[in-house]
């Protein structure tokens, strides 16, 4: 449905719903950013935003320290992919053909947050539930695997 707003008696302007959704994306993004968190797109690959009305959770860690041949060295690490955050439309295929409707994300209404890790449930249970209060929403939470997965490295791999 368009919101439609009349400019006088012969124009009318409205704005296509995808804008607020892009709008609401950016906000919660920006909320996991302050917090500490990247993006990555659907294969793993670090971006700068996130894409469509999924938010890919990476959370960075600390570089190690390295030693050859007597010389020490730090060495940045990968992100761990901990959680897939979807803010409108089903987030697996799979469950696109199921009629569950707790399956489906719809961006004023529920969201649908995936953890990878365990230990990522509970600090990303705490942090969304802030955000779920404030914007009046209902998030349903999966734990899909017991480890984080680890970003990919692509070509333009980008560290922070």
């Amino acid at each position: 449905m368009l919101a439609e707003k009349t400019l006088d008696t012969q124009i009318t302007y409205s704005e296509h719903p995808a804008l607020a959704l892009q709008k609401l994306v950016d906000e919660i993004a920006g909320l996991f950013w302050d917090a500490g968190y990247r993006f990555s797109d659907v294969f793993g690959h670090r971006v700068t935003r996130p894409i469509g009305s999924t938010i890919h959770i990476l959370a960075p860690r600390e570089p190690i320290e390295k030693s050859f041949l007597g010389f020490t060295y730090t060495k940045k690490q990968l992100a761990l992919n901990v959680g897939t955050l979807c803010l409108d439309g089903n987030l697996v295929d799979y469950l696109a053909s199921t009629d569950n409707k707790k399956f489906r994300a719809e961006y004023n209404k529920q969201w649908i947050l995936d953890v990878y890790g365990r230990d990522n449930v509970k600090p990303l249970t705490g942090f969304i539930s802030r955000i779920a209060e404030q914007k009046k929403v209902r998030v349903h939470i999966t734990l899909l695997e017991e480890q984080p997965r680890l970003e990919s490295r692509g070509a333009n791999h980008m560290y922070d």
